[in-house]
């Protein structure tokens, strides 16, 4: 499931993003194959308020636009994957720094969040969440918003760094009653860690 836009809609609806909070101190992207992630990036703002943007489609957003969030940005992604190396229809293998500048989120503050389904894909589980993580960093992100794998049963996860998850991860497949709690400690978490509070 995916959407399609033609450039020009593209452009239209990233203009029009640039006036609702495009340079809100933290901004929230997120991209979606279910609708899920953006369900969750609604309520990651409804809990945040107006220290984070209004949720917008990455493919929709204008390529400065990551950089310009003077605290930094929250990454939503899905959960599955094409291939081993790229993530799904997310289109964050799209989204790239600057050829002048590929750096571009140094000292900015990132924070992912995504899906898995540990009993379907117990060997990637979540593997989205940490692809866009390594992007990020690679851009020279502070990253933050970890989490504990603790509750979770799964064999192997690019979202696993040191242990621990290297952001939000939810499983509607399996845990769909756990997905609100997870969100509001997260939250909470990164209003300490974003100094938004």
């Amino acid at each position: 499931v995916g959407f399609s836009l033609h450039r020009t809609d593209e452009a239209r609806v990233a203009m029009a993003h640039v006036g609702r909070g495009a340079c809100a101190p933290v901004g929230l992207y997120y991209s979606t194959g279910t609708l899920r992630t953006r369900k969750v990036a609604h309520m990651i703002k409804e809990r945040l308020g107006d220290a984070v943007s209004e949720p917008q489609l990455i493919r929709s957003a204008l390529p400065q636009q990551l950089s310009e969030h003077a605290k930094g940005i929250i990454c939503g992604t899905p959960s599955y994957l094409w291939s081993d190396h790229q993530v799904s229809a997310l289109d964050w293998d799209n989204v790239v720094p600057p050829y002048t500048n590929p750096t571009d989120m140094d000292g900015k503050r990132v924070a992912v969040f995504g899906f898995g389904d540990q009993k379907s894909y117990a060997k990637h589980f979540a593997d989205g969440v940490g692809i866009v993580w390594e992007k990020m960093q690679m851009r020279g992100a502070k990253m933050v918003g970890t989490t504990e794998v603790d509750g979770y049963e799964f064999e192997r996860s690019r979202a696993v760094c040191n242990r621990t998850f290297v952001g939000l991860v939810l499983d509607d497949d399996n845990q769909p009653e756990l997905t609100e709690e997870r969100v509001e400690r997260w939250c909470a978490q990164l209003k300490k860690e974003f100094e938004i509070e």
